[in-house]
Parts: C-alpha cells; sequence; structure tokens
C-alpha cells in the first residue's frame, strides 16, 4: 500500500509534467525569447511553485480524498480502519491549506524581490520587464549606417547603406525622412486613448523612473505609427513602455522618445507576426534585416539577444519580440518602395 501512494504521485507528475515540459517552464532564451536576465529566475521559480501548487496538489488531493472516501465504505463499521480513514481525509484537507498559504506567501516574497521588472497588474502573477534590454536595438545597426555611397547622416540604426533596404541618405536608400516633434505626457495620452489605445500605468511623478510609464517627450510619429497600428490591426494596443528611466541608452532610444513598448497579446501578435514579416514583404529579406540592426539565419532576423525581428514595410517600424512586449521603434523613418 505504501509503494502505492509513491507510485500514483509520481504517475500523475509525469503525466503532467510532458505538456509543460514542452511549452517551458523557462520564460527566456528560448528560439523566440528575450535573453534571461535575474527577474527570470525568480519566474521560473514562481512557474514551478504555480505548477506544483495548481497542477500537481489538486490531483494529489483528489485521489487522497476518493482513498479516504473509499476507506468509509468499506470500513464495515471497524472503528481503527473508519479512524484511519477520516484521519487521512484531515491530514489531507489540512496538507492543502498549508500548501496554498504557503503558496500565498512565497507568491508575495517573490513579486516583492522582483520589484520594478515584474510589470504584471495581477497580484497572483509575476511578468518580467525585459524593456531595458530592448533598447539594444537602437545603436546596432550603426555599423550599417555609415556604409555605402554617399553614407547616411543619421546617427543610429537607420544610417545610409548605399544599396541596402534601409539606406538613409546614401545613394539608393529607400529610407530617409527625418523624425518630427515631440508630444507632452497629456497631449501624447489624450490621442492614444481617442483611438482606443491604453497606457499600462500612470505617469511617473517626479524624481521617479521605475513603476510608472510616461510618455512626456514621445515624438510624434511613434504616437502616429501606434495610432495606424490600432486601425489597421483592429486589436487591443497596450504601450507598456515610453520615455521612462530604466531603457537601455542609445539615440534612437526611449530616452529620446524614438521607442515604445506593446503588451503582448493573442491579437497583436497574430497581425505584426503575419503583416510584417521580412520574408514576405522584401525581396531581400537579408539586407532587410542588416538594415534594421539584425541578423539572419534560420529563416528569421534577429537581435543580438535573439528577440525576432518584424518591419512594417509602410512605415518602416521595427518590431522586436521580447519575453513579454513588443518593443518598437523607426517611425520617423518611411518606405519609399
Amino acid at each position: 500500500m505504501k509503494k502505492f501512494w509513491i507510485i500514483v504521485p509520481l504517475a500523475v507528475l509525469l503525466l503532467y509534467a510532458l505538456p509543460v515540459s514542452a511549452a517551458g517552464l523557462v520564460p527566456c532564451g528560448g528560439p523566440d525569447e528575450a535573453a534571461c536576465t535575474t527577474c527570470h529566475l525568480f519566474e521560473l521559480l514562481k512557474n514551478i511553485i504555480d505548477f506544483i501548487t495548481m497542477r500537481f496538489m489538486p490531483i494529489v488531493a483528489a485521489a487522497l480524498f476518493v482513498w479516504a472516501g473509499i476507506q468509509m465504505i468499506i470500513s464495515a463499521g471497524n472503528p481503527s480502519k473508519l479512524e484511519a480513514a477520516k484521519g487521512l481525509l484531515k491530514n489531507t484537507i489540512i496538507a492543502v491549506a498549508i500548501i496554498l498559504l504557503a503558496w500565498l506567501i512565497v507568491n508575495s516574497i517573490l513579486k516583492i524581490v522582483a520589484g520594478d521588472q515584474d510589470i504584471s497588474n495581477s497580484w497572483y502573477r509575476l511578468e518580467c520587464s525585459t524593456g531595458g534590454s530592448g533598447a539594444s536595438t537602437g545603436g546596432s545597426g550603426a555599423s550599417t549606417g555609415s556604409s555605402g555611397a554617399g553614407g547616411g547622416s543619421s546617427p543610429g540604426g537607420f544610417g545610409g547603406s548605399g544599396g541596402g533596404e534601409f539606406g538613409g541618405g546614401g545613394a539608393g536608400g529607400s529610407f530617409g525622412d527625418e523624425p518630427g516633434g515631440t508630444m507632452d505626457e497629456n497631449t501624447a495620452r489624450s490621442a492614444l486613448a481617442s483611438n482606443g489605445i491604453s497606457v499600462n500605468k500612470q505617469p511617473c511623478s517626479p524624481g521617479t523612473s521605475t513603476g510608472c510609464t510616461n510618455l512626456d517627450g514621445i515624438r510624434e510619429e511613434a504616437i502616429a505609427g501606434t495610432t495606424k497600428l490600432k486601425q489597421d490591426c483592429n486589436c487591443d494596443v497596450v504601450v507598456t513602455g515610453g520615455t521612462e528611466g530604466g531603457h537601455a541608452s542609445g539615440f534612437y532610444s526611449h530616452d529620446n522618445g524614438y521607442k515604445l513598448d506593446y503588451g503582448k497579446n493573442a491579437g497583436l501578435n497574430e497581425y505584426i507576426r503575419q503583416e510584417y514579416n521580412i520574408e514576405r514583404n522584401f525581396s531581400n529579406p537579408q539586407s532587410a534585416c542588416g538594415g534594421a540592426g539584425g541578423s539572419w539565419g534560420g529563416g528569421a532576423c534577429r537581435r543580438s539577444d535573439g528577440s525576432r525581428i518584424y518591419i512594417d514595410p509602410e512605415s518602416g517600424a521595427i518590431y522586436a519580440e521580447e519575453h513579454d512586449h513588443w518593443d518598437v521603434k523607426g517611425w520617423h523613418v518611411n518606405h519609399g518602395g
């Protein structure tokens, strides 16, 4: 009988671990995921604890409840067997209560330790922000920015590769318009709200740069591009990162108002992956990828951190798919072909 209660939980754990392992308990470092950070360690621990508490424990507890009920039925009035069954039922209830309480405590501790890196708005979830690393694309294209006849003058990932699809001023370059002006916090939020676009957090108060989302100083073309995306995809668009602190530096960066982060959701994800697929939209995807500061390999364009890159062929906007959000820049560059 003791072997039975060892084998059954292990069999149930294996059965439920198979689909979970396929989906991945590790929330980073995969082919289409961002590079791992310290926060992702906490998220991994949270995923493991959630798996044990929410998937494994209920199955085992249900089996114990059923077994206790069976023992009560077949005890046939035997006081010792009846008491043993009642004891099993009582101990199972106590164990479930202890596990749930432990989960609540550990969950709270992990969210506190993760701090501002946790962008989830739910008390029971933990989602790490990788917005800071996302800005790495802002200057990575500089290596392509000065080559080619005539050379581009823009200081970042959109320089003028003479024959490239993303030339920013060099001979033969397709992109090259200068960026527009900036917007203040209220104007930017009002423009987004009037088009059904929300911002996940309140503006930062003076002296703070975390736990908030700023739009003060955002470029006009970033707001216009976000509005057009909303209209084209007819899906939920939520801004989760703007000009607040905590992002990587660079000319075409969050700090300078050139980049926005969007929260991921099924409708938005599908639209970007389908409509902004580089292979589908560009005759020379390798060149387009290089012009966007990425590296081509395995039929996909990726940033240095592994995030997959998609490009809007109309506006030139570059969408990098990170673990929990889309990191976007490049609306100031217009596609000429």
